[in-house]
């Protein structure tokens, strides 16, 4: 996780800010902010601080999503009473309850298998029974296969025929096509009651709790998973207030986020940050985080300027003036300071050679070679 966002943060300092260095020059200052869901415990958020504290990053806080998700909950509802806030992750069901005025959160329970429309887990276990009987070569792991089909099935929902076909991608990565009749969904759907027998008991349980009725406060559908007709049509027979919001809402707390965050100059607010990071608010003195503009985060690094070395000369000492006779002090008597004659090192030049003229040395002279003696003459005999 920390290698994959910090791969994101070095792409948005040389795209966007459009600086060279490195994502170390940026780690002390850079400002991040996490927003966890509901299905993330305290320990984690802990540990995803940690990864980013150790490499550097200072600047690091959780948003307390709550706070913002309320303020747009307002907006949307027009209520200012307390809420019961639905949401579902992975076919689990997250009950939370805020009270008003300040919409602070005093409950929260989790409901296993239940945060779905039942409709669209009836409709997932038709499909991989219906992959089974055609094609029995392909492993399927049902309780897995279910969690990761819910959301094409809650798509289905909008579109219900009396036949439906279709492609699917299982979470092992094959592709099938699989076959249902809306028959089969309506005649299991009748045996279903888990809204009546476990949603219903928990959510009146929850404001009893708290002193609460099922008068008193609103009930909040949040997300495409549960923002369905048969779960109001379900709820509204208990609780009289029961308002659904589609997933788009996370992009409008996104931008309450931001904007929360940017006016701030980037730098830790205790009021956005949650509780579950103890030194959140201690990791960075808010007088030494640099000030960021509202409109873009753009981190200022000082130009690097090569200046000469400065050269200091002594202090310049004054002698002062000595009296003279008359005690008199005049500028004319002041000691003579000899300075030692500038003596030149004599350089000695080498002496210049003289080249030699070659002696030119005749060759011998070629005379005549004289001819030897002649031979004796020869002796007589008597």
């Amino acid at each position: 996780m920390y290698y994959g966002v910090e791969n994101y943060l070095s792409h948005f300092i040389k795209t966007i800010l459009y600086k060279n260095e490195s994502i170390e020059a940026f780690r002390t200052n850079f400002c991040l902010r996490f927003w966890f869901d509901d299905d993330i415990e305290n320990q984690e958020k802990v540990l995803v601080e940690n990864l980013f504290k150790e490499a550097g990053y200072e600047n690091v806080a959780e948003v307390n999503s709550d706070l913002f998700l309320n303020k747009e909950l307002s907006l949307e509802t027009k209520s200012s009473k307390s809420r019961v806030c639905l949401s579902a992750i992975s076919n689990d069901l997250y009950v939370k309850l805020y009270k008003s005025p300040d919409f602070s959160l005093v409950g929260q329970i989790k409901l296993d298998k239940l945060g779905s429309d039942p409709r669209a887990k009836i409709l997932a276990k038709l499909i991989l029974e219906d992959i089974k009987e055609a094609s029995p070569h392909i492993y399927i792991e049902e309780e897995k296969e279910v969690a990761y089909i819910i959301n094409h099935c809650t798509q289905l929902l909008s579109s219900l025929s009396p036949i439906m076909r279709n492609e699917l991608e299982l979470s092992t990565g094959v592709r099938t096509d699989y076959k249902i009749r809306l028959a089969h969904l309506e005649d299991r759907l009748m045996y279903n009651r888990g809204v009546e027998d476990k949603v219903i008991p928990q959510l009146e349980s929850i404001l009893s709790t708290n002193g609460m009725s099922s008068s008193s406060a609103d009930i909040i559908l949040n997300g495409n998973e549960l923002n369905t007709n048969y779960f109001k049509d379900k709820l509204t027979k208990k609780f009289p207030n029961v308002f659904g919001v589609g997933s788009s809402i996370e992009s409008k707390i996104l931008k309450l986020i931001f904007s929360d965050i940017s006016s701030n100059g980037y730098k830790l607010n205790q009021k956005i940050t949650s509780g579950h990071f103890a030194n959140a608010e201690k990791t960075v003195p808010v007088s030494n985080t640099p000030q960021v503009l509202t409109n873009q985060p753009v981190v200022n690094i000082p130009p690097i300027v090569n200046t000469p070395p400065k050269v200091t000369l002594p202090p310049v000492v004054k002698v002062p003036p000595v009296p003279n006779k008359n005690n008199v002090t005049t500028t004319e008597n002041k000691p003579e300071v000899k300075l030692p004659p500038i003596i030149k090192p004599e350089v000695k030049v080498p002496p210049v050679i003289k080249e030699v003229k070659k002696m030119d040395i005749p060759p011998p002279s070629k005379g005549k070679i004289p001819p030897p003696p002649p031979p004796p003459p020869p002796i007589k005999k008597k």
